[in-house]
């Protein structure tokens, strides 16, 4: 009986340890300057700053990291050496949540391995769509 309660006892704590998916993030940093590392920071990491710092192996300035999430509704932001520089999302956006008058990335992880688009820093599309917009004082 005792060997029968513990094989129960495995089950069901596999069963109720949340599945969870790679979800890889990728961001176009050409646009910034100054920086050593780009970061990914959210609801999953508890913002950290520099917990999740990504990588540029083939030195194209796409910048990526793959985090395993549980299925669920995430916000996040990139940023750079930690919080040292960090996007500034436009509100409303297709891609973004604002919440207490911070304006980030929103995320739904569902049951499956995903691979996020290549955006550019501050936008919700790539750098190839956004359009620069320039000013000029006379």
């Amino acid at each position: 009986m005792k060997k029968l309660s513990t094989l129960f006892f495995v089950i069901v704590c596999n069963f109720l340890v949340a599945q969870t998916y790679p979800v890889t993030f990728q961001v176009d940093m050409s646009s910034v300057n100054g920086f050593t590392a780009a970061n990914v920071n959210g609801t999953f990491n508890n913002w950290c700053g520099a917990c999740a710092a990504m990588t540029d192996a083939n030195g194209d300035n796409i910048w990526d990291i793959t985090i395993d999430l549980a299925p669920g509704n995430y916000e996040y932001k990139f940023t750079a050496d930690g919080w040292n520089q960090q996007e500034n999302l436009a509100p409303g956006s297709s891609c973004t949540v604002t919440n207490f008058g911070y304006t980030n990335s929103s995320l739904t992880v569902g049951n499956a391995a995903q691979t996020l688009p290549v955006v550019c820093w501050g936008a919700c599309a790539s750098c190839a769509t956004v359009t620069p917009v320039t000013f000029s004082v006379d």
